[in-house]
Order: structure tokens, then C-alpha cells, then sequence
């Protein structure tokens, strides 16, 4: 069993990396690139024993280590979150019912974001979400064992925390080598992706954190033979580089690894292009027309939506039934009319038939319009001036007419006008 526990040698390098000057110790960086840790210009005494400069300390590290990784995270977060950047994560899952690889691609720049995930647990099924976020709009594809589902989501509320920002899934993979690590001093110097880097490797494990965590590592009566973990991080406090891994024996006597491979791939000038699934998703966007006395649908994406049904819900709530595709390109007007104590539901393809006895929809502020069919869930949330929106829509409704259904059950008389459109 190999152990990196030399506590004698990592309290003498503690002692002499905080020495500036003399034999052995690195003071800049130089002009090397990409400097490995088999550089024969830095031995393991050279690289143990390495002062960083003011100018390349990041934020939650000094001239000797990193002291506290969070602060670390946090602005690395903070400065991918203001640069065109794409990244790759992968990682043993974590978890105690968790066996397998997570895998992270992100890309994030001016004219959106994009996400991909990958999930092999368990008994090795591969489960997957992709995300595209681009103007106020999110659309989401997800793969299950179950088959295959789309979400397209737009406005405010929706989109701040419909998808995941770009760096999280490292910095809460990464968390765990941070913790274990018994501390993590500057090596060496080097370069990535134009911006000068300090090598920060880790001098040995702390296993009385590890006894914490091997539980939740669904590994509780392991003990840790080796780990190793190295980052290579700018004075921004981006983390350009990171790789980890954690070998430990299991109570049976078996060796198990956790592993940790990050990398910005892209610093600066990345961009993300529309991916062709995006328009599998049924888009529908909605809107307050004639003084709000009704509400225009209009397809605006590549799925039709077949027979369905529409409702309201403000200070009425009715619903009908529109036997009828709505095909992308088409618009459909809903407006509502009240009789005595019946209140209708109307939908039409022309805005002019909209009558001006038609009832005011929205009931103060807001609104929604709802729209089902199989498989389909569309809802809208309209405001005087903005709208929200999101839809779920299984991938095999795009394809063919469905058997026709009858939809909601209106709640009143409802009225279905059917005129061709002008």
C-alpha cells in the first residue's frame, strides 16, 4: 500500500516555501509554456519549493498554496461568468448508490450558453440533459431510459434557474480532492490559454477527513492509498487546469478509484451555435392583443401541435377543446364572452373577429393561457408587457398526427371558430 503521508518532508517544504530567494526556490515564472511536472528544470525539490509573485496570486491562495479552495471557486466562477469560455468536467460519480462516470460540456459566450451532460451510474444506462440558452430562451432535451422529452422555457422567472451556469459541476466535484487534500502548494509555472499560470500540487491526504467522507463515497470501511491532485490556476482565479485522483482499498480488499479531469478549452473566444434538436421542442409564444381582450398564439417553432385543447386563467378560468392542428407559422386568437352567467372560450384564426364586447383577460396584472394534447403541456404567463412560457413535449408527437382526443373538459359552453385565415 503506497501512501503520500511523508509528514516530516511536507512540514521541512512548509518551512522553505515561505523562504523568498536562495538554492532551489523559483521566484517568476519565466517564459516556459505549459510546464509539465517532469521538466527536468524542476526537480521535486524546485517544484515543492516554488514563491509565487504578487501579480499571480489568486484569490483564496498565497505565496505558498492555496488556503482556502472556496474563495478559489468562487472566483473562478465569477470569471468565466465574464468571458466567452467553454470547459469539459468529468468525474467518478459521487454518491453511495453511485458507480460511474459524469461527463460536462459547457460553453459559454455573448449569443448564449450551452450544456451537456452525461450520466452512466448504477447499471450503466446513459442518461443525458442538453441545454441551449440563447435570448431569453431555454430549451432543454432530455434523455432518459424512458424515451426522449424537450422543454422550451422563455422569460424571466424561467430562465434564471432553468439551466445550469457553466463552471458549478466542477467546483462541486473538485470540493471533494480540495477537502481531502492535506494542502496544495505552488510547483511550477506555466501558460494556459494565454494567461500565465501557477502549478499547484497536492503534498499528501488528510485521512481523517477522508473517514468523514468514504461513506458518501459509498466506499465506509476503505482506506486511501494514494492521492494525487493538481490544478493550474491564473491570478483571476480561473482553474485552466485539473486532475485528481483518489485510490483507495475497499473492506474487501478490491482497489477503487475516483478520478477528476478538467479543462478550459476555450479562453476568450468561444461561441455557441444553435443545435439542430432545438426545434423538436413545440414553441408557442403568446401575447395581450386588443386592449386585452385577447390573447395571439403564434407557432413559432418546427413542431405542429395536433388536436388540443386551450384554457384561461385569470378572472376566468374555462378551457375548450380545437380539433385542429396549429402548425408552425400559424397564429390562433383566444378571447372570452360572457352570456348571463355563461362564460365561452373562443379561438380563431382572425384577429378581426374578435368582438369588442369580448371580455378583459387579464385579472389585474397577469394572465395564462394553457394548451394540452397528447404527450403536450404548454403553459403562458402574460403580463401588459412581458410573457412566460414553457413547454414539454415527447419527441415522437413531432413526428406523426396522433389519435385525436377530446381534450379538457370545458367548464362552460365553448365555441370554436373554424374561418379560413386572411
Amino acid at each position: 500500500m503506497t501512501r503520500r503521508l511523508a509528514t516530516v518532508l511536507v512540514v521541512a517544504l512548509v518551512v522553505l516555501a515561505g523562504c523568498s530567494g536562495g538554492p532551489g526556490t523559483s521566484t517568476a515564472p519565466g517564459d516556459r509554456t505549459d510546464a509539465s511536472t517532469d521538466d527536468p528544470t524542476a526537480t521535486d525539490g524546485d517544484r515543492n519549493r516554488v514563491t509565487v509573485p504578487s501579480n499571480l496570486i489568486a484569490p483564496g491562495a498565497s505565496q505558498r498554496g492555496i488556503a482556502s479552495p472556496r474563495t478559489l471557486l468562487r472566483a473562478h466562477a465569477r470569471a468565466l461568468s465574464n468571458v466567452s469560455t467553454s470547459s469539459s468536467t468529468r468525474y467518478t460519480a459521487l454518491g453511495a448508490n453511485a458507480t460511474g462516470t459524469v461527463e460536462y460540456a459547457l460553453t459559454h459566450a455573448a449569443g448564449g450558453d450551452y450544456v451537456s451532460s452525461r450520466r452512466s451510474v448504477g447499471n450503466g444506462t446513459t442518461t443525458g440533459t442538453d441545454v441551449y440558452f440563447a435570448g431569453g430562451t431555454v430549451t432543454t432535451r432530455s434523455v432518459q431510459p424512458n424515451g426522449t422529452t424537450y422543454e422550451y422555457a422563455v422569460g424571466p422567472t424561467r430562465t434564471r434557474f432553468q439551466y445550469t451556469r457553466p463552471s458549478r459541476p466542477f467546483a462541486s466535484a473538485s470540493l471533494l480532492y480540495f477537502s481531502l487534500s492535506d494542502g496544495l502548494r505552488a510547483s511550477d509555472f506555466g501558460t494556459r490559454n494565454g494567461q500565465k499560470v501557477v502549478e499547484y500540487e497536492s503534498t499528501g491526504v488528510n485521512e481523517s477527513r477522508f473517514r468523514q467522507y468514504r461513506g458518501a463515497l459509498g466506499v465506509p470501511n476503505a482506506t486511501v492509498e494514494d492521492l494525487s491532485f493538481t490544478v493550474f490556476v491564473a491570478a483571476d482565479g480561473v482553474v485552466h487546469d485539473a486532475d485528481a485522483t483518489l485510490t483507495v482499498e475497499t473492506g474487501a480488499g478490491d482497489t477503487e478509484e475516483f478520478v477528476l479531469d478538467h479543462a478550459v478549452e476555450s479562453y476568450g473566444e468561444a461561441s455557441v451555435a444553435t443545435p439542430s434538436w432545438r426545434d423538436e421542442a413545440v414553441r408557442v409564444n403568446g401575447s395581450l392583443v386588443a386592449n386585452g381582450t385577447a390573447v395571439e398564439l403564434e407557432n413559432v417553432g418546427s413542431a405542429t401541435l395536433f388536436d388540443h385543447s386551450v384554457g384561461v386563467a385569470g378572472n376566468v378560468t374555462r378551457s375548450t377543446s380545437v380539433n385542429e392542428s396549429l402548425a408552425p407559422g400559424e397564429t390562433r386568437y383566444v378571447y372570452v364572452t360572457t352570456t348571463g352567467n355563461e362564460t365561452t372560450v373562443h379561438v380563431t384564426d382572425d384577429r378581426s373577429t374578435v368582438p369588442a364586447a369580448a371580455q378583459s383577460i387579464p385579472k389585474r396584472t397577469s394572465a395564462s393561457v394553457f394548451l394540452g394534447s397528447p404527450n403536450v403541456s404548454i403553459s403562458i404567463g402574460l403580463t401588459a408587457d412581458a410573457m412566460t412560457g414553457n413547454a414539454t413535449v415527447d419527441h415522437r408527437d413531432t413526428r406523426s398526427r396522433p389519435t385525436a382526443r377530446t381534450g379538457v373538459t370545458p367548464t362552460s359552453t365553448s365555441t370554436l371558430d373554424t374561418r379560413a385565415r386572411r
